[in-house]
């Protein structure tokens, strides 16, 4: 319902309404403050003056107490003066007599032999309340102290002989704490109640059994009795006597009642004096605001051009001037936004293209990149791909990263890495924050990195680090790259099947070597290459002895393992990435050496030869094979100056090789006569590769895909 209300108040009922709260808060306080003061004060003068009538009871007893004390020293002086002053303490009688001619102003004098008991006694008549529990007389006397009376001793000593004095009794007197008591204190406005162990003994009220069964603390207290609010004072009247107390009582005069109704009326005076002057107040400072609100509306509609002048240099006219910067960075910003979305536009076109045209793969990564890059304003980025034993990935497009990039990452280390492993997206700051960039990565407060998977398989991962805007990337951020690297997966796996169908038509199916068809083409280019920058280079024709023996003898399915082995074991010998290996046909093997002269070439002949000869072929449980090769050596230009002329070269010195009993190497100046100069095709040999085909091979990468390490 508030809220309501809220939502259809104007801003200057508010204001009015907030101003009238703010006069009324401080009256109101002011208020509770007055009266709360007051009845503070009437409670200090109520706490002091009972405290002053309680003080005049204990120094009126204290008076009465050294009165009796003076009068039985005197008594007893008298006493001792006496012949007969033993005697006087032994017949009740003369003891009764000589206390009453004695005693005075004292309201009681009391004869009491040495043993305690009373031997004669006079009194005046007590002043207490009908049915009051006071003790005998002679109980009062003697079994002292009480708080039924005043009362001070003296003993008296006579003579019994030359240097000796005996007890011959003592002399007791005071005076009776009955109404005679309460009349001396003469306390106006006050009932005086007098308390002897818990009971009343005396009161100036006759409400005393309930004042005492009210005011049981030790301190000023307030209650209420027979529909009086009282308050009253209790405590001990004097030390010599524990089980007496007084308790003081009177009118409570706290409540300043009296002033409420005044303090109201002057709380709503000056609130209906104030709701006007807060309606002028709030309308006044509403009307800039007003003006604000309009321009407001006006730039929702994309008037940017509207500007406001308030006229005022305080913190509306501030507002004002912080509306018309904004409006100017409103028109900048949509400027900008345009060109970023026709910017956006370019990109995803350009990227459309690319997924539907090419099968170049750096120059699709580029543009998936890119336009990442762009459409979240990334500052840096890279695309990775998974290396070959899929337990690394590297990058094969970056932007921005440096020359740390190139080294490759284990699975799981830095962003990337962990994205890859866990194959979830990672958004920095709102991810694990312990989750720190790798060497090779860029630092950035910023991350996003997503997987790049197709049907199932981990291609990848594309990282963005960085952003050229002052806000982190975020949640919508994230989605757009995501969306963008499903797109783009589709796109990879495409380039990368095709290029898996470029590999598969020039490498052989069984052993992983080059097939024939990719030997011509390198062999071409090694011809081309030798010749324009006048270089040499080797092959050699590697053929496996007695072959058609182990296919009869262990079958065809041994025999192509024997081939697998005997490849996997050439290319433990040869230079990586620089020789090419390939399968001639069969059981035979080519071999290319760039920049090898013949002598270079025949070390790395023998060393094939040992290898494989060296060690018989079979696994586990497998009976062994022992096979051994014989290998033909031929060196550009020395043996032939072109492809044709240097695989016959080679061949015939292979089969020379097998023709002095095979398991060795022979190079053709070890023959009776070269075919260098014969460049003719041998007899059923294949067609050398043309140049269209030739010049798809990349020259920086000669091993075969599936014989990589």
């Amino acid at each position: 319902m508030l809220t309501k209300w809220g939502d259809a108040v104007s801003l200057r009922a508010k204001m009015t309404a907030s101003f009238a709260g703010i006069l009324a808060v401080p009256l109101i306080v002011a208020i509770f403050v007055v009266h709360g003061t007051v009845r503070d004060n009437d409670e200090s003068r109520l706490r002091a003056s009972l405290s002053s009538r309680y003080t005049a009871a204990t120094a009126l007893i204290g008076i009465m107490q050294d009165v009796a004390a003076a009068s039985v020293r005197q008594i007893g002086h008298e006493i001792a003066a006496r012949p007969d002053a033993v005697k006087s303490f032994i017949d009740p009688q003369q003891a009764s007599f000589a206390a009453a001619r004695m005693r005075g102003g004292l309201s009681l004098v009391a004869l009491v032999k040495p043993d305690g008991h009373v031997a004669g006694l006079a009194e005046a008549e007590p002043s207490f309340p009908a049915g009051s529990a006071r003790p005998p007389f002679v109980d009062i006397v003697e079994k002292r102290p009480n708080g039924w009376a005043v009362l001070s001793d003296v003993q008296v000593q006579v003579p019994c002989g030359r240097g000796c004095v005996r007890l011959a009794g003592s002399v007791v007197g005071g005076f009776w704490l009955d109404r005679s008591f309460l009349v001396r204190l003469d306390l106006p406005d006050s009932d005086i109640t007098l308390i002897v162990n818990g009971v009343a003994s005396v009161s100036t009220t006759s409400r005393a059994g309930a004042l005492v069964a009210a005011f049981t603390t030790k301190d000023v207290s307030h209650r209420s009795v027979a529909g009086r609010d009282l308050a009253g004072v209790r405590g001990p009247l004097t030390s010599s006597a524990p089980g007496l107390e007084i308790l003081v009582t009177g009118p409570d005069a706290r409540d300043p009642s009296a002033l409420v109704p005044v303090l109201i009326g002057l709380f709503l005076l000056a609130l209906l004096a104030g709701i006007p002057l807060a309606y002028l107040i709030a309308r006044h400072h509403t009307r800039p605001i007003d003006e604000l609100a309009s321009a407001a509306l006006a730039v929702s509609r994309g008037e940017f051009t509207r500007h406001i002048d308030l006229g005022s240099h305080d913190e509306i006219g501030q507002l004002g001037e912080a509306f018309n910067t904004m409006t100017d960075r409103l028109r900048s910003y949509v400027g900008e936004l345009e060109a970023s979305r026709d910017e956006i536009r370019r990109s995803v076109r350009r990227l459309g293209e690319t997924l539907q045209s090419t099968h170049d793969l750096t120059r699709l990564l580029s543009v998936v990149l890119e336009t990442a890059m762009v459409a979240v304003q990334g500052r840096a980025g890279a695309v990775y791909l998974v290396g070959a034993t899929r337990n690394d990935i590297y990058v094969k497009v970056g932007r921005g990263l440096g020359s740390s990039a190139r080294r490759r990452m284990l699975m799981g280390e830095g962003i990337a890495g962990t994205v890859a492993r866990e194959r979830r997206s990672i958004l920095i700051p709102n991810s694990d924050p312990s989750l720190r960039p790798a060497e090779s990565e860029p630092e950035a407060s910023t991350v996003i990195c997503v997987p790049l998977e197709s049907q199932g398989q981990l291609i990848g991962a594309m990282a963005l680090y960085g952003r050229d805007s002052t806000q982190p990337f975020g949640a919508t951020e994230l989605e757009t790259i995501r969306s963008l690297a499903q797109q783009a997966s589709v796109g990879i796996e495409n380039v990368l099947l095709h290029q898996e169908a470029q590999r598969l038509s020039i490498t052989d199916g069984l052993t992983g070597a080059w097939n024939y068809r990719y030997f011509q083409m390198r062999l071409s280019q090694e011809v081309e290459r030798a010749i324009r920058f006048g270089r040499s280079f080797s092959m050699m024709v590697i053929d496996i002895d007695h072959f058609k023996r182990v296919n009869d003898t262990f079958g065809h399915q041994r025999g192509d393992s024997v081939l697998i082995e005997v490849a996997r074991r050439m290319v433990g010998v040869v230079r990586v990435q620089v020789d090419t290996l390939a399968r001639y046909g069969g059981e035979e093997f080519v071999l290319i050496l760039p920049e090898t002269a013949l002598d270079g070439a025949k070390i790395v002949a023998e060393k094939i030869r040992e290898s494989i000869g060296g060690e018989p072929i079979g696994h586990e449980g497998e009976e062994p094979v022992h096979v051994t090769v014989s290998i033909g050596l031929a060196t550009f230009p020395d043996h032939g100056t072109t492809p044709r002329g240097l695989i016959r070269a080679a061949d015939q010195a292979m089969y020379e090789a097998k023709a002095r009993g095979r398991n060795q190497v022979v190079t053709c100046e070890e023959l009776d006569h070269t075919g260098a100069a014969d460049d003719s095709p041998a007899e059923g040999a294949p067609p050398v590769a043309g140049d269209a085909l030739r010049s798809r091979i990349d020259d920086q990468d000669s091993t075969p895909p599936g014989m990589r390490p």
